[in-house]
Formats: C-alpha cells, structure tokens, sequence
C-alpha cells in the first residue's frame, strides 16, 4: 500500500486506517515517511518496491494474492426453480431449455424441451 501524504486539514492517513492496513498484514509506504515510493514489477508477477529515504536496498515483495470468489456448490447451482414463466422472464432465463438449471416440464406446455418460449 502506497500512501501519498502532503499537508492536509483532515488528519489522512487515520491511525485507525493504518491499523486496519497493519492488521490486513498489508506492507505501507508513505510518502511523508519514506520520501519518493518506487515500485518495479518484474515479470511472472514478482515486484520490488524502494524508497529514497530507505538504508536497505530494495525489499522484493511476493505478488499479493488473488482473491478468491466463492463458488456455490453443485447441489445449490441446481437447486433452481420458477413459479411461472413471467418469473423466468423477469429474471432474464428465457427460454429454458431442458438440462440447464430451472428448467421444469410444468413450464414447457407443448413438450418441446424448450419452457417459456
């Protein structure tokens, strides 16, 4: 996390903001601090921050991890129905076709496989 800080009348950055940073294990980087942040990315991901205020030389820095969405089940994926045809439709499914989620043979009238069409 790079923070740009210059004079200001509204106390940025809160402690209560650095603490959630320091307790997100996230690495912070002020300018008011550390002088000029540099960040190098490499290929593959990897990156190297320094700062002109810094002793050490520059500290790599593994790429941050991605986050991860949620995926739902199989069994919830499936777990899909409708009432009627208009629900379908509101919902923007139409038309079902026979196999895919919420497809029901009391939607499909004329026995196609194709419900609400």
């Amino acid at each position: 996390m790079v923070i740009g800080v210059g004079k200001n009348n509204y106390g940025h950055p809160t402690a209560s903001a650095l603490s959630l940073y320091q307790q997100a294990g996230a690495s912070v980087y002020r300018t008011d601090q550390d002088g000029t942040v540099t960040v190098r990315v490499r290929p593959g991901g990897q990156y190297a921050v320094s700062t002109d205020r810094e002793a050490a030389p520059q500290r790599p820095v593994a790429p941050a991890p991605k986050p991860t969405i949620p995926v739902p089940s199989p069994a919830a994926q499936y777990n899909i129905s409708y009432r009627n045809c208009a629900a379908v439709r509101a919902a923007g499914q139409a038309p079902l076709r026979l196999g895919p989620p919420g497809y029901s043979r009391k939607l499909d009238r004329d026995g196609d496989g194709v419900a609400c069409e």
